[in-house]
């Protein structure tokens, strides 16, 4: 399962290697549950960010944070080494870096277009 907001940046990569990958796979869009502070959620992740990954097919294992998704998925799902390589340190470092980068710099100008976006369209 998991658990995201479809207009997230952070939720796009592994949705996109989820489907891509054509790994099994049941989303739950953040719309359709229960508010972050729900105690059920807490329990799953205690930082209460989007996305969770819940691998049921592996006994329940909670992976939250983007790149912890993505990493997660092509090591437990066997992919191909293009996805995110394991003995090629060089490239896996600039996926890494992209990864970092994404986390750290592009999410953040992101949120503060959208929430412009958003506050001009309630005036």
């Amino acid at each position: 399962k998991l658990y995201y907001e479809p207009m997230s940046p952070s939720a796009q990569a592994p949705l996109l290697l989820l489907q891509i990958a054509e790994v099994p796979w049941n989303g739950l869009q953040w719309a359709e549950q229960r508010n972050r502070t729900d105690a059920e959620y807490r329990k799953l992740n205690p930082h209460r960010s989007l996305p969770t990954l819940v691998d049921v097919s592996h006994g329940g294992v909670v992976v939250f944070e983007s790149a912890a998704i993505l990493k997660y998925v092509v090591r437990v799902f066997d992919l191909p080494a293009h996805w995110y390589p394991q003995h090629e340190l060089a490239a896996r470092a600039r996926i890494d870096a992209f990864l970092d980068f994404h986390a750290t710099q592009l999410r953040d100008g992101w949120l503060v277009a959208v929430n412009a976006l958003m506050l001009d369209a309630d005036t």
